[in-house]
């Protein structure tokens, strides 16, 4: 979770866009998944992530599996 000061400032995409800049350098040609917490669904939905299967309880907080299609721009 990002502390409230520091919300706003799209510091969360910035970091997203290193990650996906790397996974694409190091490891072109696979495909990406992740556990996201429910209510951040659609912050990953932004950078071509889609929910696959029914949520799920991790560490007292609902989280979904998505997916990332190696292609995806």
């Amino acid at each position: 979770m990002v502390d409230q000061s520091q919300r706003g400032q799209h510091r969360g995409a910035a970091l997203m866009d290193q990650i996906l800049t790397v996974a694409r350098t190091r490891f072109s040609g696979l495909n990406m998944q992740i556990e996201a917490q429910i209510q951040v669904q659609d912050f990953y939905k932004h950078f071509g992530f889609t929910t696959s299967g029914a949520p799920f309880i991790f560490n007292h907080t609902e989280h979904i599996k998505m997916l990332r299609d190696a292609q995806s721009a």
